[in-house]
């Protein structure tokens, strides 16, 4: 389904009415701006609680790109539990996205029967509960609590790369895989939960927090934005998650599909503000929200630049993709000439076709939308094609 049809609804149309009768087109860009920026003002906390010592302070650590021995990070134990008090680690780039490292249930601190009226689980938007090596004492007691609350939750299995280690180094080499261990770990996480609380294969999963290839981490993350209650939450997550573009190209696609989510409202500003027009053509452009869009997705997509020791490193096939990819920033920046391509009978037909039927009375220019939004389209397709050749790069230097 095209984008513009699937995002764009009569509820964002009503809310662009309101604004424009009250404070009239001169003021547009405000609207979309703070549509825009909406996602940084975000709150998105999410707990993360279970067995004490399984791994929940690197999992925080990683998924934060923190190293355990860094300035601001958790507190990793090794067999006791360290949290004493549900403790909050925000995300560096974005300090209302909150991992929240709560207590072990079932410690001499927080024994089962007391710990959802002690700890107070309400407050969160999902739930992660660690394993390592056994299920967690008053599990039953903590899972009743939170689907009371309608929140969902995942079973984290840990430490799954010791494993994956322990089981190849006891078997004849070659007669035994990653995935094979998966499969037998997964299925022994199953017989416990499955007969305890009911628990589903689509409710565990089986991580690592020091080597992602050994693991489904990519996969849990995927699946924490998938369970968020909101599509604000879930825009802020993504967006927020700088780790994220260096994890798999599933992640990637991930961040793709947030940002993909943006570009009409940048189109939209095109379409109803009085903007001076793109030379040699009939239509206008915000240059300056687009330049800022596209320095988004420079960073969101982990696009390194072109001085740095990792562009270095990359082939010259890949180098040469990240700088036309950069390459946008600059060419935005210097004169909105660059957008006359774009500015065709098909990007008429395309504005006409996403806009007109929601906005209709106050759009300037069917061919000003389009032209931004196929042009917004086309360079964040180049810079995800860039992203992905640096993240198979990194893949194969993992693997060599």
């Amino acid at each position: 389904m095209p984008f513009g049809e699937e995002w764009w609804t009569t509820k964002i149309a009503h809310e662009l009415h309101t604004f424009i009768a009250k404070n009239g087109l001169s003021d547009v860009k405000e609207f979309f701006e703070a549509k825009l920026d909406h996602w940084k003002h975000i709150k998105v906390n999410i707990a993360i609680t279970g067995e004490a010592g399984a791994g929940k302070s690197s999992f925080i650590n990683k998924i934060r790109g923190l190293k355990d021995y860094q300035p601001g990070a958790a507190k990793a134990s090794v067999e006791t539990d360290c949290t004493y008090q549900a403790l909050q680690y925000p995300y560096p780039e974005n300090p209302n996205i909150i991992f929240w490292d709560l207590p072990g249930i079932g410690t001499d601190n927080f024994p089962a029967e007391k710990y959802v009226e002690e700890v107070g689980l309400k407050k969160y938007d999902m739930y992660l509960i660690f394993m390592a090596t056994r299920i967690p004492e008053g599990i039953s007691t903590l899972v009743e609590a939170i689907s009371s609350s309608e929140k969902k939750f995942f079973f984290v299995r840990s430490k799954i790369d010791l494993d994956i280690s322990n089981e190849i180094f006891s078997n004849e080499p070659g007669s035994i895989s990653r995935e094979d261990v998966l499969v037998k770990v997964r299925n022994d996480c199953l017989k416990i939960l499955g007969k305890r609380i009911g628990c589903n294969e689509q409710d565990i999963f089986l991580i690592s927090s020091r080597d992602d290839e050994k693991g489904e981490f990519s996969g849990l993350v995927k699946a924490i934005r998938d369970v968020l209650p909101t599509k604000e939450k879930r825009e802020s997550f993504i967006l927020s998650l700088g780790i994220l573009n260096r994890l798999s190209t599933e992640t990637l696609k991930i961040i793709v599909e947030a940002l993909e989510q943006r570009i009409w409202y940048v189109a939209a500003a095109s379409a109803v503000a009085a903007l001076p027009p793109i030379p040699g053509v009939s239509a206008a452009a915000d240059i300056a929200m687009i330049v800022k869009e596209l320095k988004l997705y420079r960073s969101k997509l982990g696009l390194p630049d072109e001085t740095s020791d990792t562009f270095k490193m990359l082939t010259d096939t890949t180098q040469a993709k990240v700088t036309i990819a950069s390459s946008f920033v600059q060419l935005a920046t210097k004169s909105a000439a660059w957008l006359a391509p774009y500015a065709t009978e098909a990007a008429a037909e395309e504005g006409a076709r996403i806009f007109l039927p929601f906005i209709g009375s106050v759009i300037a220019s069917a061919l000003s939308f389009g032209t931004t939004y196929l042009a917004l389209k086309d360079c964040l397709k180049t810079m995800e094609d860039a992203a992905l050749a640096v993240l198979n790069e990194a893949a194969k230097e993992h693997l060599s």
